[in-house]
């Protein structure tokens, strides 16, 4: 395993843990790479109204709240591993193809796709998150995957800064592209796990 001081303690990582905290840290630099860049994207470089654009960026932060509570629902129920391993096959599809859209229809469509991916992507990464620690570090280890989140948003939007260029839609196009692969990095550190599928156990009296 993996030894992390914290405040002058050590936490033990096992190899599926660390395996998950490495999918975060790189679906996390794939999103930091084109996080703040919806609204710009579709009115400088698709030629969507500014308007338009930002309607659609409300409607995909209202669809995601609105589904969250459901998706709590069924991680209760057939348990993190399948919902999370769908949800970012979604999110990636869905991204991928925003990198690709010319009209609003299509751009409404690949919001939906992301909106449903990223709200099915937190409650499951908790689940599993809190599976595969021990009580005692449970909460160390949950402030190293929101330390791995920030790192990778912040490197990954410094990298598209120094990339990007609205006068040039490849470049966008490319950052979606590696934004959705790295999704599917995720996926595969998430297949690789053991014994943390299902419904969590409780007593009836629970």
């Amino acid at each position: 395993g993996v030894l992390v001081r914290t405040t002058g303690d050590i936490v033990a990582l096992s190899p599926p843990l660390i395996r998950l905290l490495v999918g975060v840290g790189f679906s996390s630099l794939g999103g930091g790479l084109t996080l703040a860049l919806f609204v710009v994207y579709l009115s400088q470089v698709r030629g969507i109204p500014l308007q338009t654009a930002g309607l659609l960026l409300a409607y995909q932060a209202l669809l995601g709240l609105l589904l969250a509570p459901l998706v709590g629902w069924v991680v209760d129920r057939i348990g993190p591993r399948p919902v999370l391993v769908t949800a970012l096959l979604i999110e990636s599809v869905g991204v991928l193809s925003f990198g690709f859209v010319t009209t609003v229809q299509q751009a409404a469509v690949s919001a939906t796709l992301m909106a449903i991916g990223n709200a099915g992507i937190w409650a499951p990464q908790s689940a599993l998150l809190a599976r595969l620690s021990t009580p005692e570090h449970r909460q160390r280890v949950f402030g190293l995957n929101f330390m791995l989140l920030n790192l990778g948003l912040g490197l990954g939007g410094l990298i598209g800064a120094s990339i990007l260029d609205s006068d040039r839609p490849s470049t966008f196009t490319a950052m979606y592209a590696f934004n959705s692969a790295s999704f599917l990095v995720y996926v595969v550190a998430v297949l690789t796990l053991r014994g943390v599928n299902g419904p969590e156990a409780h007593e009836p009296d629970e």
